[in-house]
């Protein structure tokens, strides 16, 4: 329940203390000692307190959001989220919001009848015959998924329709509950409720919300009255419509504010689109803090402005003079050196001219030739030799000298600089035919092949011949790479 974020976050730690002082009037035990206890405290699974600490964690969590600069487009709640989801949304103030939700919980806690809750694994349609029988005793509660149901009320008549269901083939999962919520057994309850709401203010919505009772959309402007939070508490929560209902305003990214990822495992079943994001605020098996730093570079880099003076607003940070690292200014680069004893070294060695290169040419490019004919074709063949271009060592697969993928762009790029000018140029395409593994003694020969059209764009390829391999013939080339350059 955030305890990390309350020990380590001022804004977070201000809001839930904000909520445990207005609590103060409503509950025996102070909020912070019942979410935080110093030794174990059961009053968490009491829902008089179960639901106002809810209620405090995700009015805190959306505070925090909200400093960071992340504030929704819509909101929805599921039961009681529904009243932090108001008063984010401005219908409810933070007061009249844990008058309601501690009058909930209290009014719910002193019921005489528990019951139970199931998860049925199919729809409200499939389950409405075995619940007629007993309506009076079990309603659905929620319809948190296409295939997902929960059925709510008299514990033995939970039972006897989970024994129905198994026999007819649908799979249950028992809920571990205090009260059977949204169901015939909280009704004793619900005019002292709607009493207790009809004397909260509620205010015009400064935010859409999405309605637990209808699914639909309650827009900017709209109000509800007393006996919307009674229907709201004894009605079916309607998930899956409210879902598609957000899809529908174009909603793709959904935190969930609460203590765990339950709303979102439920969210993906209701629309299970692979274009949608979903973040939790919090997650079981993960630190507080890195569940909301991973959300957050999510955030940034699908776009979302955050305030990131905000993010940081509560945290004192000193100004320092740099370097405080002492830099060595020592050079780096390599040293291109001719190595006179390779070719002595060289298992076939061959007696090659020296290469006669010219001063502005790119190390990778040694001769060139512009061709007569065909027109606009150009070739330069080079010498590629790890000891006198040390740095081609650099990429290595399996123990081997690979030349590597910028080598071949830095030639095409050399060569077509050479060919058509200083202009501005784009890479379109380039396709590794095949892997060209370096010499590590003696050298490879190398022919980087151009053409342009009329309007300067240009196609190249760039083969390799072993210098001095007897068993190749002289007009074995290999293709290793090709691809297209667009001039600007």
């Amino acid at each position: 329940m955030a305890r990390q974020l309350y020990d380590t976050q001022p804004t977070f730690r201000q809001a839930l203390d904000r909520c445990e002082q207005i609590l103060q009037n409503y509950l025996e035990q102070p909020l912070i000692s019942v979410l935080y206890p110093s030794l174990e405290n059961p009053s968490l699974d009491e829902t008089a307190y179960t639901q106002p600490a809810l209620f405090a964690l995700e009015y805190a969590l959306a505070e925090l959001w909200k400093s960071w600069g992340i504030t929704p487009d819509v909101v929805l709640g599921h039961s009681v989220g529904e009243y932090v989801a108001a008063c984010v949304a401005g219908m409810l103030s933070l007061e009249d919001g844990l008058k309601l939700i501690s009058a909930r919980g209290r009014l719910m806690q002193a019921l005489q009848q528990q019951g139970s809750m199931i998860v049925a694994f199919a729809t409200p349609e499939q389950l409405q015959p075995f619940i007629e029988p007993v309506q009076h005793l079990v309603s659905v509660a929620a319809i948190n998924g296409p295939q997902n149901t929960v059925l709510s009320g008299d514990a033995a008549a939970v039972q006897e329709i989970v024994k129905q269901l198994e026999a007819a083939g649908i799979n249950t999962h028992p809920m571990t509950v205090s009260h059977a919520f949204h169901s015939p057994l909280i009704e004793p309850m619900l005019d002292d409720f709607e009493q207790v709401a009809s004397e909260v203010a509620l205010a015009p919505l400064r935010l859409p919300l999405v309605s637990n009772v209808t699914g639909q959309l309650l827009s900017v402007g709209e109000t509800v009255d007393a006996h919307y939070w009674r229907t709201q508490t004894r009605g079916a929560v309607q998930f899956v419509r409210g879902m598609t209902t957000l899809a529908e305003q174009g909603c793709d990214i959904f935190i969930e504010v609460g203590p765990a990822a339950t709303l979102i495992n439920m969210g993906k079943r209701c629309l299970p689109a692979t274009d949608n994001y979903w973040l939790p605020s919090l997650h079981k098996e993960h630190g507080n803090w890195q569940t909301l730093l991973e959300d957050m570079g999510k955030l940034f880099t699908l776009g979302i402005n955050i305030d990131w003076a905000g993010f940081e607003h509560d945290y004192q940070r000193q100004v320092i003079a740099l370097p405080t690292y002492p830099f060595e200014r020592q050079r780096c680069w390599f040293k291109p050196k001719d190595s006179p004893g390779v070719q002595q070294v060289a298992k076939h060695p061959v007696a090659t001219p020296p290469v006669e290169r010219s001063a502005q040419r790119h190390p990778l490019l040694d001769t060139h030739v512009a061709l007569v004919h065909p027109v606009r074709m150009h070739v330069w063949e080079s010498t590629l030799d790890v000891q006198r271009l040390p740095y081609l060592k650099g990429h290595r697969i399996q123990g081997s000298t690979a030349l590597s993928m910028s080598a071949y762009i830095e030639m095409a790029q050399a060569a077509t600089r050479e060919a058509l000018g200083t202009q501005t140029y784009s890479l379109k395409e380039i396709e590794l035919k095949k892997l060209l593994l370096l010499p590590e003694e003696g050298s490879q020969k190398v022919q980087v092949v151009l053409s342009a059209d009329a309007q300067d764009q240009a196609t190249f390829n760039i083969y390799s011949h072993a210098v001095g391999a007897p068993d190749q013939p002289h007009d074995h080339w290999t293709l290793h790479a090709t691809g297209k350059i667009q001039t600007h």
